[in-house]
């Protein structure tokens, strides 16, 4: 499943009918839905750039389905107490569940303008490849790890008198990782 078909399911899972605040909270979560997939149409390489704040879009509309029952359910119990009826066993109620389900949705439209906003409109450009590139590498640190790694791996080979070429080569392999991290 795609990071698009994800969100998606998550906007078709908070309820099509109910209080105003609740279909306010559906349509902003499909407007957000719509803008991030369209940004990922546009630039195969946002949801890898962007995955830290797709997840937490993700997060925060899976949160939109349950405070979206409370949020009705608040409201019911609202109007059944002021038409005076009787509610003494309604459950637990969140009366501030319209507020926080209104956050919650302004938030994520937030985060979708933000991963909207990093859409590389040229990303298969030479240059935006070399950055991608770049942000794929492994830092230094990673690289000592492979050049010892490589080293421990051929030392038993180059002890003998006449070394493998495969084990000079690649000792000579490994001192050139090394060099890249000095």
């Amino acid at each position: 499943m795609t990071i698009a078909e994800e969100l998606r399911a998550l906007v078709e899972r908070v309820p099509a009918d109910g209080s105003p605040a609740v279909t306010l909270a559906r349509q902003r979560a499909v407007g957000d839905v719509e803008a991030v997939t369209a940004a990922l149409s546009t630039d195969p390489t946002l949801a890898e750039r962007q995955q830290r704040w797709l997840d937490v879009l993700a997060e925060l509309l899976r949160r939109l389905t349950p405070l979206a029952r409370q949020a009705s359910a608040a409201i019911e119990s609202e109007r059944l107490s002021a038409a005076g009826a009787s509610t003494a066993n309604p459950g637990r109620i969140n009366p501030l569940a319209a507020e926080e389900l209104d956050a919650v949705s302004a938030r994520c439209q937030e985060l979708a303008a933000q991963v909207a906003t990093a859409a590389w409109p040229d990303w298969n450009t030479p240059l935006r490849m070399r950055e991608l590139s770049a942000s794929r590498m492994p830092d230094e640190h990673e690289l000592a790890e492979i050049a010892d790694r490589l080293r421990r791996a051929v030392a038993s080979a180059l002890d003998l008198a006449y070394p493998d070429p495969e084990a000079v080569r690649l000792a000579k392999l490994a001192d050139q990782i090394a060099k890249r991290t000095d």
